[in-house]
């Protein structure tokens, strides 16, 4: 994630994933509930074929 000063007072992330050149902003909750299902699933993000939870 990026989180910079932009970020931070709108309250969102950037999601920056490895191999994908495409970046995605989110609110907050909503990144951080993706998170939590990627990790219950036991997936990861940064393959271009594992669509982000969002």
């Amino acid at each position: 994630w990026v989180v910079g000063g932009k970020e931070r007072d709108e309250r969102t992330v950037t999601w920056r994933r490895y191999c994908v050149k495409e970046q995605v902003g989110a609110p907050f909750d909503k990144a951080l509930d993706a998170m939590k299902a990627l990790r219950d699933g036991r997936m990861m993000d940064n393959f271009a074929d594992v669509a982000l939870p969002l």
